[in-house]
């Protein structure tokens, strides 16, 4: 690839109702992120929006459930492209098109995107912490492509869940001269 590939993204969140809930509260966040990527500058632009409620489960657990809605846009600059039907043995020439070049129905299309999830925290103590949770991605199954006759045309539904299980690296030995090892399995798991 000639062209570098480039990413910008800025992003917030905060707590609601922390003193108005008891033992939970809304979280709220964004995320704007931006990529170019390639020769033929292809653009994503993404803007979501989570909301989330945290309830904690007396002394040490905590389950959260939210969702993100969002929407996304994707353009290609196609003068910037050239396929191998287009060299004329010395140049790539633009205007050659041949039945072989792919047809492209837009160089820009636009699509809303929703995701949920849950999420369940356990730490019995400061040094151990267990979390697992579960999301769906693409719940209402967007369409992404650029083709007219495109056979697949929207973002399959998927499921992901993870666990990670982590000792407190700050803890010291019982020595007290070096720090206890650190500690952590993350499991990742994709239906």
């Amino acid at each position: 690839m000639q062209v570098p590939y480039k990413t910008m993204s800025i992003f917030g969140d905060a707590q609601l109702f922390r003193d108005k809930l008891e033992n939970g509260w809304l979280g709220i966040g964004g995320v704007i992120l931006s990529d170019v990527a390639g020769s033929g500058s292809l653009r994503s632009t993404k803007v979501y929006g989570s909301l989330a409620y945290h309830q904690m489960l007396g002394l040490s657990s905590l389950v959260s459930a939210g969702f993100n809605v969002g929407w996304a846009n994707k353009r290609i600059d196609l003068s910037q492209l050239t396929f191998p039907d287009q060299f004329d043995g010395k140049f790539f020439d633009h205007s050659i098109i041949t039945p072989d070049h792919p047809v492209f129905a837009s160089t820009s299309i636009s699509y809303f995107d929703i995701q949920a999830g849950m999420n369940y925290a356990y730490f019995p103590t400061t040094d151990i912490y267990i979390n697992a949770g579960y999301s769906l991605h693409h719940v209402n199954r967007p369409k992404e492509t650029f083709f007219a006759d495109a056979i697949c045309l929207a973002l399959p539904a998927h499921a992901s869940s993870h666990l990670v299980s982590q000792l407190d690296p700050q803890r010291a030995r019982a020595d007290g001269r070096h720090p206890a090892p650190h500690s952590r399995l993350i499991v990742i798991l994709h239906p």
